[in-house]
């Protein structure tokens, strides 16, 4: 049973949340206990009920810096329709920095909407929500991961590190649209790769995990991360990075990436997707995909911008499970490929066990 102490503080405008800590109270619980008694209904004002009193009263209370939220309790109206009447009275202006920020706020930490809504809400940018949260120091929720990353990290691809792991994750990632996570995994030798993937991506907790991998009726040893994100997810699907990507995956076009990365973008995709060695004394290297027009997009892109030989063949390769396409350069083509897509990345972002045959031949 409630006390009258707590009742009339909850009437003189303190916040449930603001009771229900200061006498150790579950806040549902408290809510509830107040719906019964009258103090709180579902029912909500419209814009007729108001008077211009009360419409005074909203202004004075927002210019006393009470949330629109409690405004909104207090008047038994949406916190949305006090929002739009403020902005009808001139009061606030939706493009005003401080206005958002406000709303940003009450929408993500008092009403627990995702980014994703509140950008949609708002019709503003992940960028922009984003520079909301770093100037003013506020951290993103868990999202239901244990570790903390940069979910943006894709948002705008303008270096070409992004690029490198972009086409990187375009070749080895799973991205798992409908639970939002991404995963990676690789050869237990490529561990380290995986871990340089995490630094850039700044998350600095997650962990590796060891898993056996299944290739037809082979296993090999393997590992893998797990990145939980909704946000991360949505933007891959959106930069073409989709679920079940193998059959349909397609290079990104003009309106995603920038020509100036294309580089860097397939010398990740060929460091997930693509394979060198040496046989009977001679280089090859290819790049693997299960649908021939990322192939081809790839031949194109290399054959205009690097010389690269143009009579060469895309072929069909079987392995324990299904074929998939294959596009294939022996050494010289190695060299300029090489001089192609890696000379704009800092020096430990490659895969190493590749790079030790590139810089063999380039002896």
């Amino acid at each position: 049973m409630l006390s009258n102490v707590a009742i009339d503080k909850y009437k003189n405008g303190s916040t449930i949340k603001d009771i229900a800590e200061e006498y150790g109270i579950n806040r549902k619980k408290l809510a509830i206990e107040l719906r019964k008694l009258g103090f709180i209904t579902n029912n909500k004002n419209n814009a007729k009920d108001l008077t211009s009193e009360d419409i005074v009263d909203i202004i004075k209370m927002y210019k006393n810096n009470i949330s629109l939220r409690e405004i909104g309790r207090i008047k038994n109206v949406t916190h949305n329709y006090i929002k739009k009447l403020l902005i009808k009275h001139n009061i606030i202006n939706v493009d005003t920095n401080d206005l958002l920020k406000d709303i940003v706020y009450d929408y993500y930490f008092n009403q627990k909407l995702s980014v994703n809504k509140i950008i949609n809400i708002l019709h503003i940018t992940e960028t922009y929500i984003r520079n909301i949260f770093i100037n003013n120091g506020w951290e993103f929720r868990n999202s239901g991961r244990i570790y903390n990353f940069d979910e943006f990290t894709f948002h705008e691809i303008n270096t070409h590190e992004k690029a490198y792991w972009l086409g990187f994750l375009f070749a080895d990632a799973y991205n798992n649209e409908e639970k939002g996570e991404l995963e990676v995994t690789l050869k237990r030798e490529d561990k380290w790769h995986l871990k340089k993937l995490l630094k850039f991506m700044k998350a600095y907790e997650t962990k590796t995990k060891d898993k056996i991998a299944n290739i037809g009726d082979k296993e090999y040893e393997a590992v893998r991360i797990n990145l939980n994100s909704r946000i991360l997810s949505d933007k891959l699907h959106e930069l073409g990075c989709v679920q079940a990507k193998s059959l349909i995956v397609r290079f990104p076009n003009e309106n995603i990436l920038n020509k100036e990365y294309y580089p860097s973008f397939i010398a990740g995709y060929f460091d997930g997707n693509g394979h060198i060695g040496i046989y009977n004394k001679s280089v090859y290297i290819g790049f693997y995909s299960g649908n021939e027009n990322m192939l081809i997009d790839i031949q194109n892109i290399l054959e205009i911008n690097n010389d690269i030989l143009r009579n060469t063949k895309i072929k069909t390769r079987f392995d324990d499970t299904n074929s998939c396409q294959y596009l294939c350069y022996g050494a010289d083509n190695a060299i300029r490929l090489y001089n192609y897509c890696y000379v704009y990345l800092p020096k430990d972002t490659y895969l190493k066990r590749k790079q030790y045959i590139f810089r063999m031949l380039l002896k």
